[in-house]
Order: structure tokens, then C-alpha cells, then sequence
């Protein structure tokens, strides 16, 4: 099995804001945002739960093989939970 591909990308959890942010980590040409990019550039924030949910508190982010980004809200498996 070959290596996955590198991504020109990482995604960062901003949990206060319950978002998580794309920043480009190498200048490159994006195809995504059909523009050149530098390194260090915010490429995006995207929210992590509904408009007015309590649940968008975002605190892990793992990318696969494909290049999707999967985002785990520590807040989601607190909501609804009985006390331990």
C-alpha cells in the first residue's frame, strides 16, 4: 500500500469559536479557491454544529486518506448524558 497524499493543509479546532479553520501550510495554486495561496494563509472557517446548538465545541481533527476532514465536538457526548 502506497503512502497517502500530502495535503497542503491542516485544519485547526477553535473551540471557543466552535469552529475549525483550513490553513494552507506551503504556497501553492488552489484549486479549491481557484487562487494562489501562501503558507500561513486562513483559507476558511467553517462551524462544527447547527446554528444555536451548545454543541459546537470542537476539539479534535483528523484528515484521511481521501483528504476529508473529520471534526469530534467534546460537547456532543456531554449533552443528554447521565452523570457518571
Amino acid at each position: 500500500m502506497s503512502d497517502p497524499p500530502v495535503s497542503p493543509y491542516i485544519w485547526v479546532a477553535c473551540s471557543l469559536r466552535g469552529t475549525v479553520v483550513r490553513v494552507a501550510t506551503e504556497d501553492h495554486y488552489s484549486p479549491v479557491d481557484q487562487r494562489c495561496v501562501a503558507a500561513g494563509d486562513v483559507l476558511g472557517q467553517y462551524y462544527t454544529a447547527p446554528a444555536g446548538s451548545p454543541a459546537g465545541d470542537p476539539s479534535r481533527t483528523t484528515v484521511d486518506y481521501d483528504g476529508s476532514v473529520w471534526v469530534a465536538n467534546r460537547e456532543d457526548i456531554l449533552i443528554g448524558a447521565p452523570p457518571n
